[in-house]
């Protein structure tokens, strides 16, 4: 491997994707390490503006230029999920080797970079599991070990460009598959499932048909401690915690305070503790920012002082 493209989709908040950027190109310094950046959604006019001042260094995309991407189909994520990594591949300039990042995915040490060239010295792909999937996918078995255990998540999956387009693997399923059927769909004996009903979506098909044809995968968390230590973290659920409380559609806008207000007073509950889990989750971004000086107008103790106090 002689050179690196990350691809990274930003799409939870601004400052989320200021802390991304910023420690993703802080470990790249002075590497063989170019990025590609995708706004998820357009309607984020910060997050565009922000592209702006990405290209100045990096390849830029978002939903306005991707035509690979089936927005729109039932059952099929509304901001394109992992299908845009696929888009990606295909549209940008990438180098010898790829990594896939969600903008949770925290790096904070320049090693991860020799790490990554390291494995691709003796496998094809690599990364880390999803740790969130390994129960759904324990129905569903290749040569008898369940895909928990096998699949890597796209918040950091890498691999050799050439192998992955030469073979035409893909990042993104998003599809039901049945027990008597996959077998047949993915041309092998090799699959068994534990359900009649299968849902399989991002991550694969690379996941399952690279492996079937005898590609080699090096699953980080058998030996790099489940997440290089101090080096990797993968801040996890940070756009599904707005959007599961329909508060995507006001993230970085003059009216989130107020909606995060209103919302509050209606739904919050206590635990057994006495505590609100979205003022305590917020307080956790707010602490995550706050160390790494970035600046945020709803994730910060004094805005969520007053949230807990007025709901």
């Amino acid at each position: 491997m002689t050179s690196l493209t990350t691809l990274s989709q930003l799409g939870a908040r601004l400052s989320l994707a200021k802390l991304h950027v910023k420690l993703l190109r802080s470990a790249a310094a002075g590497q063989d390490v170019q990025h590609v950046f995708y706004i998820v959604d357009p309607e984020n006019t910060q997050l565009m503006s922000f592209g702006e001042e990405l290209a100045t260094f990096a390849q830029v995309r978002s939903k306005l230029t991707n035509d690979y991407t089936r927005f729109g189909v039932p059952g099929f994520p509304k901001y394109g999920g992992d299908f845009n990594y696929d888009y990606l591949l295909r549209a940008c300039d990438i180098g010898d080797a790829f990594l896939t990042l969600h903008d949770d995915s925290l790096i904070y040490s320049n090693e991860v970079f020799p790490m990554i060239g390291d494995s691709l010295s003796r496998h094809d792909f690599g990364g880390f599991l999803d740790q969130r999937a390994k129960d759904a996918y324990s129905r569903i078995l290749l040569d008898g070990v369940p895909l928990g255990e096998l699949r890597i998540g796209t918040w950091f999956l890498f691999g050799k460009t050439d192998v992955y387009r030469r073979h035409g693997y893909g990042m993104a399923i998003y599809r039901n598959f049945y027990r008597w059927l996959i077998n047949i769909q993915f041309r092998t004996a090799r699959l068994s499932a534990k359900s009649f009903r299968l849902w399989l979506n991002g991550g694969f098909d690379l996941n399952i048909r690279a492996r079937l044809d005898g590609r080699s995968f090096d699953i980080l968390d058998h030996h790099q401690g489940g997440r290089l230590g101090s080096d990797l973290e993968h801040f996890e659920k940070i756009t599904g915690f707005f959007a599961h409380r329909g508060m995507l559609q006001f993230v970085d806008t003059k009216y989130e305070v107020d909606e995060w207000k209103k919302w509050l007073k209606s739904n919050a509950k206590l635990d057994k503790n006495g505590k609100i889990f979205e003022i305590e989750f917020m307080k956790e971004l707010a602490d995550l920012l706050a160390r790494h000086k970035v600046e945020d107008p709803l994730l910060n103790m004094q805005v969520i002082a007053y949230l807990e106090g007025n709901r």
